[in-house]
């Protein structure tokens, strides 16, 4: 099993918590709601096509289920958008929701500087997130030295 790096893992966890405070009625949204991904969506859609992004939050999705077995349960259909939210019929504590979006995050995040690069990816993120601070956008925090 591959775990995400630690760094993404940081990184993803400041925008979801970052969403997780400008948001906070995102539970009336459905029981777990991925804010960060519908954000991201048109920005990267309109770069890689419906397909590409699906593709790329399938594989993130895939990789994610290793190590967060609720995540197991969700597909992306089409548009890019998730299937079976609905469905996941064991309440789960918010921290265990909280973990699973990170994670999650983390891999996409991993694919997007992959494919893009790194500084194309932190200017996309800096275009959908302009309040979020640059050293909150740090791909080097989270990092043990």
């Amino acid at each position: 099993m591959s775990l995400a790096p630690p760094q993404m893992r940081h990184f993803a966890k400041q925008l979801v918590a970052y969403e997780a405070d400008f948001n906070p009625h995102s539970a009336d949204e459905g029981p777990i709601a991925f804010s960060v991904i519908d954000k991201l969506s048109p920005h990267f859609i309109t770069l890689m096509g419906s397909y590409g992004f699906q593709v790329m939050l399938e594989r993130a999705l895939a990789q994610a289920g290793e190590e967060v077995t609720w995540l197991r349960k969700i597909s992306v259909n089409h548009e890019g958008q998730f299937d079976q939210l609905c469905e996941l019929k064991e309440p789960m504590a918010a921290e265990i929701i909280f973990e699973g979006k990170v994670v999650f995050i983390a891999y996409v995040l991993e694919q997007l500087i992959t494919f893009l690069g790194e500084s194309f990816t932190l200017r996309m993120l800096r275009d959908v997130w302009p309040k979020v601070s640059s050293k909150d956008l740090n791909m080097n925090e989270g990092v043990k030295k």
